[in-house]
């Protein structure tokens, strides 16, 4: 089997709140042949695990769980896996998942030692770390992370000196809606986790003062695309200091609706002699030009302003999740490709969220 129907053949999509009750027919001849899963209504991100643990979705490369709003009370167990899991996930897609007890950051090693892609969205009671030391240890091979909406989130990576990666295939980051972000880093960051960084891409999040430490900018040699949008208190791409900051490799910087944006200091401590395009929205206090940044080509410069009053993503209502529509509107969202009756269990396309 090759191409799409290779992956039409091991693909199923799920409705229903719990798989526990499938009988094992089905697991043997269908569930633990599938290499992609999309279940939709799966309460707990800890029931996955328990599946795995039984001996289930073994072949597993590509995970999409689309939780439920529901908020009745269930058991809070506590729950460990014995053994490793998920070590051929290539892909996981989260939304609206309740991760209470799901202790991820205390699997056992080589746990989603081959995850590529891990995108969150409207998950809660995950804590306040999006990945902890300890977790993060665990995925020598993320490449790409995404997280939206995650209103616990005030650190994006944690730290412990004992747990510090010692490399990183990181290429590409996107933060969205993280209102009670504080930091990038809890502690001191790692370097390596930057040394390959590609992309990175940051919207309505209230992360203060700076981006980066001049420590952390020295290491991104292999960053091209910058995108900063609607960050009311960001004042610094980099932090003030004495040392040269050069980004050989960035061709695109996109600013956007940064009021604080260099507002202390007019003058630009970094150097990108790659730089092709300079992306400039609603920021007032960035008074810059093309030549600041030292490019050795022609730069293609788009200043604007939308002349509407700024919104502080702070005041904004809270986006709600009805029962109704919570489906619905996530679907289109999630998913790629052709659409498919959810409420059947059937081969499809179980591919993630942009």
């Amino acid at each position: 089997m090759e191409g799409s129907d290779r992956y039409a053949r091991k693909s199923i999509s799920l409705k229903l709140d719990t798989i526990s009750r499938l009988p094992d027919w089905f697991f043997n001849t269908v569930m633990n042949r599938a290499e992609r899963l999309w279940w939709e209504g799966c309460r707990r991100l800890i029931d996955i695990f328990v599946e795995f643990e039984h001996g289930r979705l073994q072949g597993l490369t590509h995970l999409s769980i689309i939780g439920t709003d529901s908020h009745e009370l269930m058991d809070t167990r506590t729950w460990v896996p014995k053994r490793p899991v998920f070590k051929k996930l290539e892909e996981l897609h989260m939304i609206g998942v309740d991760c209470q007890e799901s202790c991820v950051d205390e699997l056992p090693p080589g746990s989603l030692f081959n995850l590529k892609v891990l995108k969150v969205r409207y998950c809660y009671k995950w804590g306040n770390v999006l990945l902890p030391s300890t977790l993060l240890q665990r995925l020598p091979n993320l490449e790409e992370l995404c997280c939206r909406f995650m209103d616990e989130i005030e650190y994006v990576f944690g730290y412990e000196a004992l747990s510090e990666p010692k490399q990183s295939k990181l290429r590409s980051v996107e933060l969205c809606g993280l209102y009670r972000v504080r930091s990038i880093w809890d502690g001191p960051a790692p370097l390596a986790m930057f040394q390959t960084l590609q992309i990175l891409n940051i919207r309505q999040c209230n992360l203060p003062g700076s981006l980066f430490t001049s420590d952390i900018a020295q290491c991104l040699s292999q960053l091209t695309y910058i995108n900063l949008q609607n960050c009311p208190f960001l004042e610094r791409i980099v932090e003030a200091g004495n040392k040269k900051i050069i980004l050989p490799k960035l061709k695109r910087l996109s600013l956007a609706e940064l009021p604080m944006l260099y507002s202390e200091s007019a003058t630009i401590d970094i150097e990108c002699p790659s730089l092709e395009d300079l992306d400039v929205l609603d920021c007032p206090k960035f008074s810059a030009s093309i030549y600041d940044f030292k490019p050795e080509r022609e730069v293609q410069l788009n200043r604007v302003s939308s002349q509407k009053p700024h919104c502080p993503i702070w005041r904004r209502a809270p986006i709600e999740l009805s029962s109704d529509s919570f489906s619905t509107r996530f679907e289109s969202d999630v998913r790629s490709g052709s659409s498919i009756d959810l409420s059947l269990v059937r081969g499809g396309d179980c591919g993630g969220y942009v």
